[in-house]
């Protein structure tokens, strides 16, 4: 009789943790709950290829289908019977979370509770929910931090040696560095205008050196005159700036720093009547 009442116990304790109270009453027991691990959105369905389909005596039995269906993250529940007291239930691969949920007189729809539900990947990067607590963003690179956040804004100067420096959060290979423009600019005489990379003929004037002030991109053999240099299909007030790349990639470790500058700057070349002060993000992109 204890080892009977021990199991009814168990049971109910479990029962709790995954249902809680049904939006359809008048087919569920009031005692039973559907599930915690779930949102319910009442008289609503979502409307695309299922995984599977399955007939159920209640929306209990339909939160345990797609807990145990690999790859389930939501599901429809026809809060109309079929017949004998049973119930369709559709499971679904995908949430209400990235494609929209249509009206329905007849469901009721279940969403396994997100962690991308806050929207915690910033600047509009693609957020996966791996559990309700949970989750990882698909960053545009692989150095800008787990909720792919701006980490290296820096600004610099045409001349003085006021360079902008970043670091690496990561080990790794280096394909490439990546400017984007966030303010101003640096002109290269006095009274011209101020640009993003370069001069207004699109010659572009940045370079990125180590800590120790060894020119790493572009190549010291793409520079004319200690000034600037061009690069195909690149112009001086792109939004962004790709620098070349690395061939093999380029070795680095986490907390390495690195230094953007002008390069009339870096050279002290011809850097007088050069004004102006621009700010960036700067982005790491690894293998």
């Amino acid at each position: 009789m204890q080892s009977l009442s021990q199991s009814v116990i168990s049971f109910f304790i479990i029962y709790v943790l995954v249902c809680y109270q049904s939006t359809a009453q008048e087919f569920v027991r009031s005692d039973r709950k559907s599930s915690v691990l779930f949102e319910t959105d009442r008289y609503k369905k979502l409307s695309t290829n299922s995984l599977a389909v399955f007939t159920v005596r209640d929306v209990f039995e339909c939160c345990w289908k797609c807990l145990e269906y690999h790859g389930c993250w939501s599901f429809n529940f026809a809060i109309g019977k079929l017949k004998a007291d049973l119930f369709d239930c559709e499971l679904f691969s995908t949430t209400k979370y990235r494609l929209p949920l249509k009206i329905s007189n007849v469901h009721n729809h279940y969403t396994i509770k997100n962690a991308c539900k806050s929207n915690p990947c910033a600047n509009g990067n693609v957020c996966s929910s791996l559990d309700e607590i949970q989750y990882k963003c698909k960053c545009i690179s692989s150095d800008i931090g787990s909720e792919c956040k701006f980490q290296n804004e820096i600004c610099l100067s045409g001349k003085s040696g006021q360079f902008g420096i970043f670091e690496t959060s990561i080990s790794g290979k280096v394909k490439f560095f990546r400017l984007v423009h966030i303010s101003g600019g640096i002109g290269a005489w006095a009274g011209s205008g101020v640009s993003h990379w370069g001069t207004r003929n699109n010659e572009i004037e940045i370079t990125i050196t180590n800590d120790d002030d060894k020119m790493l991109t572009p190549p010291k053999s793409y520079v004319r005159e200690y000034r600037f240099y061009n690069l195909p299909g690149v112009l001086a007030n792109d939004p962004e700036l790709i620098l070349p790349g690395f061939e093999p990639p380029l070795e680095v470790v986490a907390g390495q720093k690195f230094k953007v500058w002008n390069i009339e700057d870096f050279f002290n070349s011809k850097e007088e009547d050069n004004h102006g002060r621009l700010c960036v993000h700067a982005y790491v992109h690894f293998e």
